[in-house]
């Protein structure tokens, strides 16, 4: 199940990595996703969270999924990886 649902999110361009300034992409944990838009694709932040929420309640809907899920929207924000 969960690689279809990883299937569904990238026909959304979600993805399982992500590429800073290194060559190798960054790997995130197991059930986080991340996208990246355009500064004109929305109005607001507000705007495009509804939109992938939307998004993401079909997804579980059609798959027959219960759970929970977090969406993070920020402007000019910073973000790093890390491990122990």
């Amino acid at each position: 199940m969960y690689n279809k649902i990883t299937d569904k999110l990238e026909d959304l361009d979600f993805y399982k990595s992500r590429h800073g300034k290194r060559r190798d992409p960054f790997e995130l944990p197991a059930n986080t996703y991340v996208a990246e838009f355009e500064n004109n694709d929305y109005d607001s932040s507000s705007d495009l969270t509804k939109q992938i929420s939307d998004d993401l309640n079909i997804i579980f809907e059609e798959m027959d999924i219960r759970g929970k899920f977090f969406i993070f929207v920020g402007k000019k924000w910073h973000w790093r990886g890390g491990g122990v």
